[in-house]
């Protein structure tokens, strides 16, 4: 599978064995190949989706020309799921992690309990 790899997998592949350099194991081999192979394939998905836009127009059976949703939009989506369900597997820090970890952002304006603890 590894040799399936275009540059932009094979960047994904040697940044990810880099984040498993702790616990790799040869067993990781094909799972972390196929992870970087659904990287490419949604890279690939979404050059077309910048290239051709969301909304295509599609001629019907009968001449008329209606406007779609691109059909990569929904391959986009479905990559991006197995994507994420595939770093989890491997143990690959996700976005989701990384919003979790974040600190939380302050809010503009007046802060009710900020100003209660100043009174005391």
């Amino acid at each position: 599978m590894k040799d399936k790899l275009n540059e932009h997998g094979q960047a994904e592949y040697e940044k990810a064995r880099l984040l498993m350099v702790n616990y790799w194991q040869d067993v990781y081999e094909l799972p972390l190949s196929c992870y970087c192979f659904t990287l490419q394939l949604l890279e690939q998905a979404g050059r077309n989706i910048d290239e051709r836009g969301l909304i295509i127009p599609y001629t019907n059976k009968s001449g008329a020309t209606n406007l779609i949703e691109n059909p990569y939009c929904k391959v986009y989506r479905d990559l991006s799921a197995l994507a994420m369900k595939q770093a989890k597997q491997l143990g690959l820090p996700v976005a989701d992690n990384q919003k979790i970890k974040s600190a939380p952002k302050q809010k503009k304006g007046f802060d009710l309990s900020s100003a209660v603890l100043r009174k005391a």
